[in-house]
C-alpha cells in the first residue's frame, strides 16, 4: 500500500464502512459528510445537493479552499488504491464516494487496531 493512508483517509474509510445515513446506498458517503465529520464544519441551512453547504467567510476561505483541494485528493487516492469509487452528481455540483469491499477489509482492519472518537479527534492529533 506504499506509504500508508493519511488521517484524512482513514477517516473517510471508517465512515463510509460503518455508516448507515443513506440506506438505500450502505458505504456511500458525501463530501459534505467528511467536511461536518473530520473538519468539524456546521452547514449554513442550505440545500445539500446543488449549492454550497458551508460558509467560507465564517471558515476562512484559504481553510475552506485547502480542506477542499485536500478530500478531493484523498478520495483520488483511495479511488486509485481500489478502496473506494468517486461519484460526482452531473448536474447537482456534488461529490461523494462508495466504499468498496477491498475498502470494507481495510477499514475492518483500521478499526481493530483504534477506533477514533472523531474525525476532529484525527484532525487534531
Amino acid at each position: 500500500m506504499g506509504r500508508g493512508l493519511s488521517k484524512l483517509q482513514r477517516f473517510i474509510l471508517i465512515t463510509a464502512a460503518t455508516t448507515d445515513r443513506y440506506k438505500e446506498t450502505k458505504g456511500r458517503i458525501y463530501n459534505t459528510d467528511i467536511f461536518e465529520g473530520f473538519y468539524g464544519w456546521r452547514t449554513n441551512g442550505a440545500q445539500r445537493f446543488g449549492s454550497k453547504c458551508f460558509d467560507p467567510k465564517e471558515i476562512g476561505q484559504k481553510k475552506y479552499d485547502a480542506a477542499h483541494v485536500a478530500v478531493r485528493k484523498a478520495c483520488d487516492r483511495l479511488n486509485s488504491r481500489g478502496l473506494v469509487v468517486c461519484l460526482n452528481g452531473r448536474s447537482a455540483h456534488w461529490a461523494g464516494l462508495e466504499i468498496t469491499d477491498k475498502g470494507r477489509e481495510v477499514a475492518t482492519a483500521l478499526m481493530a487496531k483504534s477506533r477514533p472518537e472523531s474525525g476532529a479527534d484525527l484532525a487534531n492529533s
